[in-house]
């Protein structure tokens, strides 16, 4: 089949990562896909870019901008398009008929009405599906399909119990719960807990966590690496990764931790729980 993938953010985060991840699968399978990418995103695909990588300047005015990735359509004359997130929805979910396929990838549960003129939909959980299928969709056009990574086995030095390594790599936006986790490790500290923390990633609310981090006294303990391309590589220096999330539908990163090996400490929510079991005494 030939394929256009869109994902139009300009973000660090899960959704853009699995988008470029949608890519590669696709392309592993034998399909023709075209990942559209607007320019200026901060995700960077592994491949060349002429590797059927195509990157647009969105217009700010929506009628400018429908145009052109019209246009683009016309041109690749795709059998079906992939649609990332709310905001290529937004620009090609306002017809009602179209000569391709159009199949919404709904990463979370900020799901707009653009989806009731999708042809189906990929749920990346359970817990997102039932959200879609309680937003009016019917239920037999939804499939789930849990997003895909690279497992690739780390090698990581033991754990210092007496100072370990607490690390959370994530786009740092107040939903992920970086203040929650800067005040657990304030009471950590409270109660002469030693240990050393790790918080990679970027988004609009750094400047904000480190200086709440400052102002808890936690300089000494907490760094900020900035946005981190190879995680393996930090995988290698935690010892615990921590995911505090207010919502989460999907957490790649718990799979990508699981698989190297890195105990967790996870918000009790749906998407996460439902990558995991609970273990069973003997």
């Amino acid at each position: 089949m030939r394929l256009v993938n869109f994902m139009l953010g300009k973000g660090l985060g899960g959704l853009e990562q699995v988008a470029i991840d949608y890519h590669k699968i696709l392309t592993l399978q034998g399909h023709e896909t075209y990942t559209v990418l607007r320019t200026g995103t901060k995700v960077k695909p592994q491949q060349p870019a002429q590797d059927r990588y195509l990157f647009t300047c969105l217009p700010f005015i929506p009628l400018l901008a429908n145009r052109l990735l019209d246009k683009l359509i016309d041109r690749i004359q795709p059998d079906a398009v992939l649609l990332h997130g709310n905001r290529p929805l937004k620009h090609l979910g306002r017809s009602n008929s179209v000569s391709y396929k159009r199949i919404f990838v709904a990463h979370n549960y900020r799901t707009k009405a653009g989806v009731h003129k999708m042809d189906g939909v990929i749920a990346v959980s359970l817990p997102v599906k039932d959200h879609i299928v309680d937003f009016g969709y019917p239920e037999h056009q939804i499939h789930v399909v849990n997003n895909m990574t690279d497992m690739t086995k780390v090698e990581r030095p033991l754990m210092d119990e007496q100072c370990p390594s607490i690390g959370m790599l994530t786009r740092l936006h107040p939903i992920k719960g970086v203040d929650i986790f800067l005040h657990a490790l304030h009471l950590l500290k409270q109660e002469g807990q030693n240990f050393n923390a790790q918080i990679a990633g970027d988004g609009p609310k750094a400047s904000h966590f480190i200086k709440l981090a400052n102002q808890l006294g936690l300089q000494d303990h907490v760094h900020f690496p900035g946005w981190v391309d190879q995680k393996a590589d930090f995988f290698k220096t935690i010892d615990i990764l921590a995911m505090p999330s207010r919502s989460e539908a999907f957490p790649v990163l718990v799979v990508e931790a699981l698989s190297a090996g890195i105990p967790l400490i996870i918000s009790d929510l749906k998407g996460p729980c439902s990558v995991l079991t609970k273990d069973k005494e003997a």
